[in-house]
C-alpha cells in the first residue's frame, strides 16, 4: 500500500509542556483527501463570540444582522445584562444554527411588547448547528390593556 508519513506536534499543558511527536501513517489518496477537506472549510474558521452593545434589541439584531457583525452557522451571540422591552422581533439568518446567550437568569431581562409575533425566529437547516436560546429571563409584557 502506498502511505504518506505525517508528524504532528504537541504541547501538552498538563504534563508541564512537554511535546509529544506522533507520527501518522495514512493512504496516499485519504491524505489528498484531507488536505483538500480543510481548504474547503473556511466557514468552520469564521465561527465567532460577539457581544451585543446592549440588551436593546437593536443592539441585539446588530450582530445577528447586521450591521456590526452578520451570523454565520455556529456563532455564539452574548446579551449582556439589563433589562429591555422588545417591541419587534430578531430574525437570524436563514437557514443557520446560533446560540443566543445572555448573562444569566434575572440578570438579562427580556420583555417581550411585540405583539404581532414572537420575540426571536429562527429557520435552521437539518445538519448545521444547533440553535440556542439561554441565560436569559423571558417575559410577556404586562403593560397592554
Amino acid at each position: 500500500m502506498n502511505t504518506n508519513s505525517c508528524q504532528i506536534l504537541v504541547q501538552n499543558p498538563f504534563s508541564g509542556g512537554k511535546t509529544l511527536m506522533l507520527s501518522i501513517r495514512i493512504p496516499k489518496g485519504t491524505f489528498v483527501a484531507l488536505l483538500l477537506g480543510l481548504l474547503w472549510a473556511p466557514n468552520a474558521l469564521a465561527r465567532g463570540t460577539y457581544t451585543a452593545a446592549s440588551c436593546n434589541q437593536t443592539d441585539v439584531n446588530a450582530v445577528i444582522n447586521g450591521p456590526t457583525h452578520t451570523a454565520v452557522d455556529g456563532d455564539v451571540i452574548n446579551i449582556p445584562a439589563g433589562s429591555c422591552t422588545w417591541a419587534s422581533a430578531v430574525t437570524a439568518p436563514s437557514s443557520i444554527g446560533i446560540s443566543i446567550i445572555g448573562a444569566g437568569i434575572g440578570n438579562t431581562v427580556l420583555t417581550d411588547n411585540n405583539t404581532s409575533g414572537p420575540m426571536f425566529s429562527f429557520a435552521p437547516t437539518y445538519g448545521n448547528s444547533l440553535t440556542r436560546i439561554s441565560g436569559m429571563t423571558l417575559q410577556p409584557y404586562t403593560g397592554a390593556t
